[in-house]
């Protein structure tokens, strides 16, 4: 029998339009199978602290965290416009990084940014 461990970052691109707000929500659990049969279970986020931040051409701006359910693993990020038009058009990348109740590090998300003109 093999098992598979796996500790790296979710992926999740993201595209928007500068100086617009944009929320990310998420749900932070893990894939468990058994029998055959895989199912996502939660995680408990409380007494975690989340950051999370995004860098466009040397700019870097810094998300809001809501925690929407600890017991169920649910946040969302937020980039409000006032953080946002500060960007401009190009591409970078974004994290949202975490560290647990019992001091453990680690980067949940991570991905590429792509900023928008104004159509």
């Amino acid at each position: 029998m093999s098992y598979r461990f796996d500790q790296l970052a979710a992926t999740e691109n993201v595209r928007f339009i500068v100086g617009n707000n944009l929320t990310m929500p998420f749900q932070i659990g893990s894939c468990v199978t058994t029998n055959n049969t895989t199912s996502f279970v939660a995680t408990n986020i409380t007494g975690y602290v989340f950051t999370a931040n995004m860098t466009v051409n040397g700019t870097m701006i810094t998300g809001n965290i809501s925690i929407l359910s600890a017991a169920n693993g649910s946040m969302s990020v937020d980039y409000y416009s006032n953080s946002t038009s500060l960007l401009t058009v190009g591409c970078g990348s974004h994290a949202v990084d975490s560290v647990t109740s019992a001091g453990y590090k680690r980067t949940l998300i991570n991905g590429t940014v792509e900023v928008l003109e104004r159509g």
